[in-house]
C-alpha cells in the first residue's frame, strides 16, 4: 500500500494517478522512492513517455 496526498487534487479537478513500475532488481534499481539508493532503471522510462503520449493523444481526439 502508499501514502499519497494526489486524491486531495483530484477532488478539484479530474485526473489519474498511474503507477509505473522502474524497478529491476538485477540493476539494484528495487529500493523504494525517498530511500537513498533509489534509482530508476532507465531503461523502462520509454514505457511512461509512451504512456503519456498516448494519454495526451487520446485527449486530444476526445
Amino acid at each position: 500500500m502508499s501514502g499519497e496526498d494526489f486524491s486531495y487534487y483530484l477532488q478539484d479537478k479530474p485526473g489519474v494517478f498511474i503507477f509505473l513500475g522502474i524497478s529491476n532488481e538485477e540493476k539494484g534499481s528495487h529500493y523504494p522512492h525517498h530511500n537513498p539508493n533509489f534509482d530508476v532503471d532507465e531503461a523502462r522510462l520509454h514505457q511512461g513517455a509512451a504512456l503519456h503520449s498516448l494519454i495526451a493523444l487520446n485527449y486530444l481526439k476526445a
